[in-house]
């Protein structure tokens, strides 16, 4: 019933890859502070990244024995070709919402509603947000 850092972005970070994978296994993503070329042609693709938000102790006691919960907020970029239509970015983003809204998984649960922000444009790409909201515990 307790996760660090580390074990919590390892835990979000391997169901993105093995949903996303199985819904579209030839749509490339990346995760933070990886190696990515962009793809050549133009083919949509995904950078999948955590920011944490918030820590609040929730329970009393000796050291060892405090549980700290933990706010993540699981960041998901989807980039289609300029010009591809905003209904084919949005649907990738609705998968994207769909891994990780309302789901429990390793100890961490999809905790509140998920935001999906058409950011626009970025060179040769139309770049969509998508920001859901994730809890877990850390007993410290």
């Amino acid at each position: 019933m307790s996760l660090t850092f580390a074990q919590a972005t390892e835990a979000v970070y391997l169901r993105w890859k093995t949903e996303w994978t199985a819904a579209f296994p030839t749509i490339p993503f990346v995760f933070d502070n990886k190696k990515f070329v962009e793809p050549a042609t133009l083919t949509p693709w995904c950078r999948v990244s955590l920011a944490y938000t918030d820590s609040t102790q929730h329970t009393l006691g000796a050291p060892q024995n405090r549980l700290y919960r933990r706010e993540v907020a699981a960041w998901v970029r989807v980039y289609v070709p300029l010009d591809d239509g905003l209904a084919r970015a949005l649907g990738y983003a609705d998968k994207a919402k769909d891994i990780f809204e309302g789901a429990s998984f390793d100890e961490i649960s999809g905790t509140g509603a998920a935001k999906i922000v058409p950011l626009g444009t970025d060179g040769r790409w139309y770049e969509v947000a998508v920001i859901i909201p994730l809890t877990y515990y850390e007993l410290r």
